[in-house]
């Protein structure tokens, strides 16, 4: 049986007035274990509403090095996934660094790459921006989607936890998450924790060479402040592992999140 049902996709900024799927964003077929969407200039959300809405509202923030989304295992699977309790989900597609239209060309420049930041870091500000205001229009439109304007998080993952994570620094306070997820991710520099800033939920795994110091780091930084933060490092699971089952540790991660949200009060306990 379904648990939930797809609404339709929306730019969450006013002066993009062309609909998501006229933007140049490009659907790449399967990559790393995934579908990945490409070049996306105008961010949107895709909302996933459960069969029984429990007021609970989650933003999805895909990862890909900012260059590109894993658009399936870090999006549509964890919006069913969290659909199944009673979570109204959002797949955030933000706006990402350009990337060869080729798709041979673009994995070819991407492995090769190793990865520099310093290439991309210009448009890394852009996915921050994106996640701040998808959060603030989740919120404005509370009342329409049937949610609880206080029970609004965000979770990420990799790039993706960055973009989650910087959503703490929006302008206006009162528009920031209600809590918040960071999978095997946090953003490239340490940003400065606030006495308010909200429960942060991190999962990583002990074997990933990624993202495993800078998740270790995101918790000192929420310990230090005296803020709810919560980590999962688990012995085995490497980066990338989303919803996977792979009969390794980093597969219960999902259970705990679970029981985490239901500790903080963002839904209920059945």
């Amino acid at each position: 049986m379904d648990t939930h049902h797809l609404g339709e996709p929306f730019p969450i900024w006013p002066h993009m007035i062309s609909s998501p799927q006229t933007s140049s964003e490009q659907h790449t077929p399967l990559l790393w274990n995934s579908q990945i969407v490409r070049n996306v200039t105008e961010p949107s959300l895709t909302p996933y509403f459960p069969t029984e809405q429990n007021g609970a509202a989650i933003i999805i923030c895909p990862g890909g090095a900012f260059q590109f989304l894993m658009i399936d295992k870090e999006g549509t699977e964890i919006a069913k996934w969290l659909t199944s309790y009673g979570i109204t989900a959002f797949i955030l597609k933000y706006r990402l660094a350009p990337t060869p239209i080729d798709d041979s060309q673009f994995v070819s420049e991407f492995e090769s790459s190793n990865f520099d930041l310093n290439r991309i870091r210009k448009h890394i500000n852009n996915s921050f921006a994106d996640g701040v205001q998808a959060i603030s229009l989740v919120r404005q439109k509370a009342l329409d989607f049937k949610i609880d304007r206080n029970r609004i998080g965000i979770i990420g993952f990799s790039a993706g936890a960055a973009v989650a994570v910087n959503s703490i620094l929006c302008p206006d306070a009162g528009d920031g998450p209600n809590y918040l997820g960071a999978i095997y991710g946090a953003p490239p520099e340490r940003i400065n924790v606030s006495p308010h800033a909200p429960p942060l939920f991190i999962a990583c795994a002990n074997d990933d060479d990624i993202a495993g110091t800078t998740c270790l780091d995101l918790f000192q930084a929420w310990k230090q402040a005296k803020r709810s933060v919560e980590i999962h490092a688990y012995s085995e699971g490497g980066h990338g592992f989303g919803i996977l089952q792979q009969g390794l540790p980093c597969d219960y991660w999902t259970d705990s999140f679970i029981a985490w949200l239901k500790n903080e009060g963002i839904i209920p306990v059945k």
